[in-house]
């Protein structure tokens, strides 16, 4: 009920607290008479399935296609063997760790250990089915009863939410508000989406509608202008916004020596419709892979394999509580507590607090874990070795004979059929040789030639041309992880090719320095201070020591990859990039 229907204290429609007719304070939503009437309601419920074996994956045939409530217990072989059994035992243990199947289905009811009588729920709902003479009826119905007094009742054409409980719709619209579009949204925004969950008794699909066309959210003039316009991005979100926007990757040649993802496949390209093996030069021949070496050889789902944005399979580890000084502050379904990585109503201390606003994500944003989190996103968009997963391969270990400590990824290397599995790998573009073969990294090499389209060898570094491009590189990083907020907000003034007085103008800006007579005459170009952000970086790469335009092809290659990374790891740590608006 706290967390995730009608929270603690009664809403509005709008999401303002109701008051109490007989105190004036806020009402709160339930008592502890109420949570041991809920109790009451879950009683009876256990394991559907009894997994008493590793199984498939999921029921994918039988009788129990399609069906996780279907009673047959037919697994004895042939066709309709899906190694999963009905659960007869309301006392059945959790089983083994690693093939625990009946955590993937839904419980089931039984009746006998249900407590049978009336339940008076929080906000006055009386569940009474006592009527139903079969007990594991009776239960479901308690059940789906109270589901839908505290959640609604999708699709029925039948079911009005004002017979549900009235702090649903504003709760549930404000959590998902908050974590999607922003922080703090207004009481006239929060009662649209409250209202679209209301319509149509609590259907998420048009909520979700409603939150992300929202006028409030979608006008341009309001992202900056409007302080409580959108939220502080998760540290995770925002280093999987950089990961996912340059996992794809186009040399033109159909052949690629880096990529951000780890190279072991989820699926056989002959069972399955998915992106073929990478062609990657350290695999020696995709065609020695042997089948066991796909996920969907065990009877995993085709198409759950072709989700996947690349023929891939690795586990990140923890990426919170490292030692040293890199950490992402989480990792995922590794929150400190039921209330997720950070309360909803946190506020820092400051003009935040003081303006009585909130934002949750900011919790985690401490002096220490935000120096932290810019590192972690550093060896991913400027290291070229990467970051390490946990591959296919497993643990090396030793040689057969227990007197040499095999090198890193030695397993997969054989796997994959690596003639040489004992040597370690050099990442393209880079000089030193690691043990990161299944490492996931940014294609450097390959977006620092591609991501715009450079002007020919011999090109001046001195030269308008030689500046264009570094703003064409600016604007295209800027497209992708920036959403082209960066140059929207920021024009580059014409003369910082020429380093001229009026670039060192922010036009935006009446003058920074009081002392002045410019300053805040009304005059934005006689103020000759400051350079805006993309200014300052366009100048900054164009003024650097990088030529991709040198007639050494290395020394170009290397040109391009250096002013690629640094631009990146540069503007992952703008305002524009870690707020979402």
């Amino acid at each position: 009920m706290q967390l995730f229907s009608i929270g603690l204290l009664t809403l509005w429609r709008d999401g303002t607290l109701k008051l109490s007719a007989d105190t004036g304070l806020p009402e709160p939503t339930y008592t502890n008479a109420d949570i041991t009437e809920f109790a009451r309601v879950l009683t009876g419920q256990s394991f559907s399935r009894n997994a008493g074996d590793r199984g498939d994956w999921g029921v994918v045939s039988g009788f129990d296609q399609g069906n996780p409530f279907d009673t047959n217990n037919n697994n004895a072989g042939g066709a309709d063997n899906d190694g999963l059994l009905w659960n007869t035992n309301f006392n059945l243990g959790e089983g083994n760790k690693y093939y625990s199947h009946q955590f993937n289905y839904p419980m089931r009811m039984f009746g006998a250990n249900h407590d049978p009588g009336v339940k008076t729920l929080a906000g006055g709902k009386v569940i009474n089915n006592t009527g139903t003479g079969n007990l594991d009826a009776r239960g479901r119905n308690d059940v789906e009863d109270a589901v839908t007094w505290f959640a609604g009742q999708p699709g029925s054409d039948s079911f009005d939410m004002s017979t549900a409980h009235q702090s649903t719709p504003a709760f549930i619209a404000e959590r998902l508000i908050q974590r999607l579009t922003k922080s703090n949204p207004s009481s006239a925004y929060l009662y649209r989406v409250a209202d679209a969950f209301a319509a149509d008794g609590g259907n998420l699909r048009d909520t979700i509608k409603a939150i992300l066309l929202d006028y409030e959210v979608r006008e341009l003039s309001l992202a900056d202008s409007d302080t409580t316009t959108g939220l502080k991005k998760p540290p995770l979100d925002s280093f999987m916004k950089l990961y996912r926007n340059f996992s794809q990757r186009d040399t033109g040649g159909g052949v690629f020596t880096e990529t951000a993802f780890s190279q072991y496949p989820i699926a056989d390209p002959a069972l399955a419709g998915v992106d073929a093996i990478p062609a990657n030069a350290q695999f020696v021949n995709a065609t020695t892979v042997p089948a066991d070496a796909y996920l969907n050889t065990f009877g995993y789902p085709t198409a759950q394999a072709a989700n996947f944005t690349m023929n891939c399979v690795f586990l990140f580890g923890n990426t919170d509580g490292l030692t040293g000084t890199i950490d992402l502050s989480m990792s995922p379904f590794r929150q400190d507590t039921v209330f997720n990585f950070y309360l909803p109503g946190y506020s820092p201390g400051g003009p935040v607090a003081d303006s009585g606003l909130v934002s949750p994500e900011l919790q985690l944003a401490t002096e220490t874990s935000v120096i932290k989190n810019i590192n972690y996103h550093r060896i991913l968009d400027v290291g070229t070795n990467g970051i390490g997963v946990n591959d296919l391969g497993g643990n090396p270990g030793q040689n057969a004979a227990g007197t040499e400590n095999k090198p890193a990824n030695y397993n997969a290397r054989l796997l994959y059929g690596d003639s040489t599995p004992d040597d370690a790998f050099t990442p393209a573009g880079s000089t030193t040789t690691v043990g990161t073969y299944d490492n996931v990294r940014i294609a450097l090499v390959e977006w620092g030639e591609n991501i715009v389209t450079w002007a020919p060898v011999g090109t001046g570094v001195n030269t308008t041309t030689a500046f264009d491009d570094i703003v064409a590189l600016v604007d295209e990083i800027d497209r992708r992880i920036l959403d082209g907020r960066f140059a929207a907000k920021y024009d580059i003034d014409p003369g910082l090719r020429t380093n001229a007085d009026t670039a060192n103008e922010d036009g935006a800006v009446d003058g920074i320095n009081e002392t002045k007579s410019t300053t805040n005459d009304g005059n934005l170009t006689n103020d000759k201070e400051l350079r805006n952000p993309r200014e300052l970086l366009v100048k900054g790469l164009y003024d650097s020591i990088y030529n991709p335009y040198s007639t050494n092809p290395t020394g170009a290659q290397n040109a391009k990859r250096d002013l690629f990374r640094y631009a990146l790891e540069l503007m992952t740590g703008f305002p524009e990039f870690l707020v979402h608006k």
